[in-house]
């Protein structure tokens, strides 16, 4: 009985046709879009005139993480859904193994930089006059560095500390988590801990520095408008204006994702404690766990007058030069 897992438990039900092809497009677009989209972001960033560099440092990692979990997760579970019937099964393991990995890398690392862009904002407001000296590059590299280790570390903690990756179910045509019954509750408390660790507290500190920020614009913008009413020189209201819908911006970034991940742990974390597995309610967390990747894009196109911008001149350079060949 002590050798026994989760997947011995499973039902060995083939999807529907039906299921198994929805599941597969929903998870081609959203992969697609991902790469596609935050490619376009790390361009983006990397050519902005305005943006601080320690703020480009911080959203880079962002996009940077976005990215490869589009690439090295979401990628692989879908190789592994669309070549399910005639790739090796051992090959289709790997796969799994790689894209369980990939994303608890990837993804926690997506919800800590987005922290640190919070926290980046909040410096600058709270402390204008010693942003420059308490954020500098090298230290924006240390820490974007210490959140990549830190999340290495927590992957390797999973796979090699409790076994606890993704195995294929040749029969669901996809990737389900397997664990040793003896060390199922270890797991559960272990899939909270990170939950919380990467989810639930940047997204509570992101909101709590928010309403900080939010009260601190205010009071700027208070005394700026009386300023301006005096001059007649609006530039730092508008400045302030530009900040906090900046913030917002990545605020709704943090909420999304955590709305996004959270029914995968939660599904997890009954299925493990009960026993009963449902493969359409896996599947259906599984894909919407993959679209945090992709929110970051969403939001920035609309929200991000620059962003938007800059993006079309991009498709219109390619355009020209389809063209002319």
């Amino acid at each position: 009985m002590s050798s026994n897992t989760t997947l011995d438990t499973t039902p060995h039900n083939e999807p529907p046709v039906w299921f198994d092809t929805l599941r597969a497009s929903l998870l081609f677009v959203s992969v697609f879009l991902i790469i596609t989209g935050n490619v376009l972001c790390i361009f983006v960033v990397r050519r902005s005139t305005k943006m601080r560099k320690v703020s480009r440092i911080f959203i880079l990692s962002l996009a940077v993480a976005d990215l490869c979990g589009g690439v090295f997760s979401g990628v692989l579970l879908l190789a592994t859904e669309a070549t399910a019937h005639w790739i090796p099964d051992i090959i289709l393991g790997i796969f799994c193994k790689v894209s369980c990995i990939a994303s608890i890398v990837f993804n926690g690392a997506s919800f800590l930089s987005l922290l640190t862009v919070t926290l980046d904002c909040y410096v600058a407001v709270e402390k204008p006059m010693r942003y420059p000296s308490l954020l500098t590059a090298r230290r924006a590299y240390a820490i974007t560095l210490f959140i990549w280790l830190l999340m290495s570390c927590i992957a390797i903690l999973y796979s090699v500390g409790f076994g606890a990756v993704s195995h294929l179910k040749k029969e669901w045509h996809w990737c389900v988590l397997d664990v040793n019954f003896l060390r199922s509750y270890s797991y559960i408390m272990l899939l909270v801990a990170y939950c919380g660790m990467t989810i639930v507290v940047p997204l509570v500190l992101s909101m709590a520095l928010y309403g900080r920020i939010r009260v601190l614009i205010r009071r700027h913008n208070v005394a700026n408008l009386a300023r301006a009413a005096q001059s007649g020189n609006s530039s730092h209201y508008q400045q302030r204006t530009e900040g906090t819908k900046s913030l917002t911006t990545f605020l709704i970034v943090c909420c999304g994702g955590a709305m996004s991940s959270l029914p995968l742990v939660i599904i997890m974390s009954y299925s493990h404690w009960t026993g009963n597995y449902s493969m359409y309610t896996i599947s259906t967390a599984m894909v919407l766990h993959s679209c945090n990747n992709l929110l970051n894009v969403l939001v920035h196109v609309r929200r991000n007058k620059e962003f938007r911008t800059t993006a079309s001149r991009l498709l219109c350079r390619c355009r020209n030069r389809q063209d002319e060949h």
